[in-house]
C-alpha cells in the first residue's frame, strides 16, 4: 500500500452515518464501546466540534484519525485511527500514521505524540511500536475479589521527529514487545 494514494480531510455533518458506522463496527477496541445512534454522534459533533480527519484512498473512505492537543502540555499531540474493517489489514494504517504524522507534527507543532491503546488490541500494538511508539505507562485496576491487578490501557508516546529504528531499543515494558510476532523491533 503506497502513502501517495492516501489523502485526508476534516470530517463534517454529512460524513457522520459514515462514522458512526465504522466507529459502531469497531467500537470493542476503543475505550468506550458503547454503541451510538447517528442523532446521538450529531448532538456530541455539535456540542463538542472534536478533530477527526477522514483518510480517503481515491474518493473511498477508509478510516479516520481522532486528533487532540494535550491539556497539560500544548507540544503533545494525542493520536488515534479507526480504519474501516472492509480495509483492515491491507497496510492502510501504517501507510496513513507514516504519511500524516509528519504533517500533524508541522500542523500542531508537536514535538510529541501520544496514544492509548488497550492492551487486548494486539494488531494495533505491534504497528504502534514499529512505528517507534513506546509505552510510557500502563493504567490498572484491581479485580472486585483484590486477588489480582488487570491491565485496562497502555499509553504509548513518541517524538515527532523519532530516531532511526535502531537508536529506539526495546520497549520499555518488555513483555509487551516481546509476545507480539508482529512487532519489528
Amino acid at each position: 500500500m503506497s502513502s501517495d494514494d492516501l489523502e485526508i480531510r476534516s470530517v463534517d455533518l454529512a460524513d457522520l452515518p459514515w462514522f458512526v458506522a465504522v466507529r459502531n463496527s469497531v467500537r470493542s477496541f476503543l475505550h468506550d464501546p458503547s454503541e451510538f445512534s447517528i442523532s446521538e454522534a450529531e448532538t456530541w459533533f455539535q456540542a463538542t466540534k472534536p478533530d477527526f480527519r477522514i483518510i480517503s484512498q481515491g474518493n473511498q473512505a477508509v478510516g479516520y484519525f481522532r486528533l487532540s492537543i494535550d491539556a497539560t502540555n500544548p507540544l503533545c499531540l494525542w493520536v488515534g485511527a479507526d480504519i474501516d474493517p472492509k480495509f483492515q489489514g491491507s497496510g492502510i494504517g501504517r501507510a496513513a500514521y507514516e504519511k500524516f504524522l509528519p504533517d500533524f507534527a508541522r500542523e500542531f507543532e508537536s514535538s510529541e505524540f501520544r496514544l492509548r491503546v488497550l492492551p487486548s488490541n494486539v494488531r494495533a500494538i505491534g504497528l504502534y511500536l514499529s512505528l517507534g511508539f513506546r509505552t510510557l505507562s500502563a493504567a490498572t485496576t484491581v479485580s472486585p475479589d483484590g486477588r489480582s491487578v488487570l491491565v485496562t490501557d497502555y499509553t504509548m508516546t513518541r517524538l515527532a521527529k523519532p530516531k532511526t529504528p535502531n537508536e529506539l531499543g526495546d520497549d520499555p515494558v518488555e513483555f509487551i514487545s516481546k509476545s507480539l510476532p508482529t512487532a519489528r523491533k
